[in-house]
This record gives structure tokens, sequence and C-alpha cells, in this order.
């Protein structure tokens, strides 16, 4: 089965390919993908690009207790699948709208920093 992580979170990046590479030698012999986006805007849209393409959410689209708009990184896990899955799509299409309500607030690098750590946090538990 084909999977892959698209994320904006460099610990998530950086954990997925030192992961694979440690057990697959590369993370095509896993056969996972990892898409690194440079934005939650690029992220949000490549997500919904890949369920309209057939895939499957894998992780919740609003996993964690904080509130969309003001979480500047994601990372979603996806399945290949055959068909379109309108569950994955209406989920992601809510967590599209809710994190568009407003701009991202101007974080601190500490406070962009402890993102980064929840998101990884929050992922890792669902991979491992």
């Amino acid at each position: 089965m084909k999977q892959v992580v698209i994320t904006n979170n460099p610990k998530t990046a950086e954990y997925i390919e030192r992961q694979y590479k440690e057990q697959y030698g590369d993370t095509e012999a896993a056969h996972i993908e990892l898409v690194r986006c440079v934005s939650r805007e690029e992220l949000y849209i490549r997500v919904r690009d890949y369920i309209h393409r057939h895939w499957k959410l894998q992780n919740h689209a609003m996993y964690g207790n904080i509130q969309l708009y003001k979480q500047p990184y994601r990372s979603m896990w996806l399945t290949e699948g055959d068909t379109l899955d309108i569950a994955s799509l209406r989920l992601w299409e809510h967590a599209m709208d809710l994190a568009s309500r407003s701009c991202l607030p101007n974080y601190s690098e500490k406070v962009l920093e402890d993102f980064q750590a929840l998101d990884f946090s929050l992922f890792s538990s669902i991979v491992t």
C-alpha cells in the first residue's frame, strides 16, 4: 500500500527520513513518499489535492486541542485508495475552512519550536 506524509514541520520530515532510512535504506522501499511544504497554506492545498486523487486521511485533520488557525504546523499521513473518500474530503475541507478564518499570529522562534514539537508528538503517536 502506498503512503504519503505531507508536512510543513521540519521535525516530522527529519523523523520520517531517519526512521525509514534506518529500516529500509530509503523511503521508496517503504512505499512512503515524503512531501515537504514550505507553508501551512501549501500543506492544506497539497493534502486536498491528494484526497481528490483518491488518497485517504489516516490521521484526523483536527488532531490536538488547538484552534487550527493558531496552529502553524501540520503533519498528515495518507494512504492510496481507488475511489474518492468522501469522509476524508469533507473533514479536510472543514479543517481548511477553520484554518483560514484568521491569519497566523506572529510567533517567536521559541513558540514555533514548541508548535513543531507538539505537532510531531501528536503525529508520531499514530505512526509508531
